[in-house]
């Protein structure tokens, strides 16, 4: 699956992770089918 991930400054990937699984009872998978970018992912692009 792809995951972004932010590695450092102006570093910012899209990147194939392996699924996640449920290992305990109180574990929950959820599907985002829509996101955006919040001032504060901003922030931590620009250092």
């Amino acid at each position: 699956m792809l995951a972004g991930v932010l590695s450092g400054l102006h570093d910012f990937k899209l990147k194939d992770v392996s699924k996640p699984v449920i290992k305990e009872d109180t574990d929950v998978l959820l599907r985002v089918t829509a996101t955006a970018i919040c001032t504060i992912e901003v922030h931590y692009a620009e250092g």
